[in-house]
C-alpha cells in the first residue's frame, strides 16, 4: 500500500512539475532544446504565445502555417500547439492535449511584431496528431476546423483588407529564447503569495502556472491551472483556471487582479475586459 501510495505521488509530481516547468511556459516563444526556437515564422510564434493562455510554445517548424495575407500585409496563420487549456478530457496515451490556433498579425518589422490584442484569434481543440501531414494537408485543416462565418468574423475584428491602424496595434519585441523559470518576472515570494490566494479562493491543491504577456509598462499576466491526481482512477484531473496580473514590483490587486476562466475556447472579451479593469497598457499611477 505504501509503495502505491509512493507512485501515485511520484506520477503527481511529475505531471505538475512538467506543467510548472514546461510553461512559464517551459517553450514559450519556441524552443529547440527547450528554450530556443529556431523556426522561420518568428513572429507569428512570438503573436501566438503572447496571446493564448497555456501553449507550450511549440518546437516544430511545421507548428505555423501562413494561409493567407491580404494587400497591407496583414498574414491569417493557423498555430497548432500543446496546450494545457486542452487537457480536460485528456486521459493519457499517444495524443496529447493540443489546440488549433487561426490567428492574425497586423505587420513585423526585425523587431517587433504588431497585432490587435485579445481578439485576433480564435481556437479549437483538436484530437488528432498533424505530425504526418504534408504542409499542403496541415493548411487546409483551417477550412477543416473553422467555418466560412467564423473566418469573416475574425477578419472583420482585425481589420482585415483595410489601411493598418498602428494605434489599435499593440506591438512586442521578438525573441527567439523563450521566458522560462530561471526568467521570472515575479519573484518567488510573490509568486507564493499568488498561489495562496489561489488556494484561498479554490482549495489547496497542485497548481502550475506561467507567463503569458506583458504590457508596455511592465505589468505582467500570467494563467495558472489547478491540477491534480485521482488516485481512485490514476488519472491526471486538470480543473480551474485563473489569470492573474502582476504589477512591476511582483504585487498584484487581491479583488480585481484575479479572475476564473470559465470557457477556455472562447475567453477573449473576457481577458480583454480583465486587462481594462487593471489599466493594462496606461501609464503608472505615481
Amino acid at each position: 500500500m505504501k509503495k502505491t501510495k509512493l507512485v501515485i505521488f511520484a506520477v503527481a509530481a511529475l505531471v505538475c512539475a512538467l506543467f510548472f516547468l514546461g510553461c512559464d511556459w517551459g517553450c514559450n516563444n519556441g524552443c529547440n532544446g527547450r528554450f530556443y526556437y529556431e523556426g522561420s515564422y518568428l513572429a507569428q510564434q512570438n503573436i501566438a504565445t503572447n496571446s493564448l493562455l497555456g501553449v507550450a510554445g511549440g518546437n516544430w517548424e511545421n507548428g505555423i502555417a501562413i494561409v493567407e495575407e491580404d494587400e497591407y500585409g496583414r498574414s491569417l496563420f493557423l498555430y497548432y500547439d500543446w496546450s494545457v487549456t486542452a487537457a480536460d478530457d485528456y486521459k493519457g496515451g499517444t495524443i496529447n492535449p493540443h489546440l488549433l490556433g487561426l490567428l492574425i498579425s497586423q505587420k513585423s518589422d526585425k523587431k517587433y511584431v504588431h497585432y490587435y490584442s485579445d481578439i485576433n484569434f480564435i481556437i479549437k481543440k483538436i484530437d488528432r496528431t498533424v505530425g504526418g501531414l504534408s504542409m499542403d494537408e496541415y493548411r487546409d485543416l483551417w477550412i477543416e476546423y473553422f467555418s466560412d462565418e467564423e473566418i469573416a468574423a475574425l477578419k472583420a475584428k482585425n481589420d482585415w483588407g483595410k489601411p493598418i491602424d498602428e494605434d489599435k496595434c499593440v506591438k512586442t519585441k521578438l525573441r527567439r529564447k523563450a521566458r522560462n523559470y530561471t526568467e521570472t518576472l515575479v519573484s518567488d515570494e510573490n509568486m507564493k503569495i499568488a498561489y495562496d490566494h489561489l488556494w484561498e479562493y479554490s482549495g489547496k491543491g497542485n497548481w502550475g502556472g506561467g507567463y503569458v504577456t506583458s504590457d508596455s509598462y511592465e505589468r505582467h499576466l500570467y494563467y495558472f491551472r489547478k491540477i491534480d491526481f485521482n488516485e481512485e482512477k490514476f488519472e491526471t484531473e486538470y480543473m480551474e483556471s485563473y489569470v492573474i496580473i502582476f504589477n512591476p514590483d511582483g504585487t498584484f490587486d487581491e479583488d480585481k487582479g484575479v479572475m476564473e476562466i470559465i470557457d477556455l475556447w472562447n475567453y477573449q472579451y473576457v481577458l480583454k475586459a480583465f486587462k481594462i479593469r487593471n489599466n493594462w497598457n496606461k501609464p503608472l499611477e505615481k
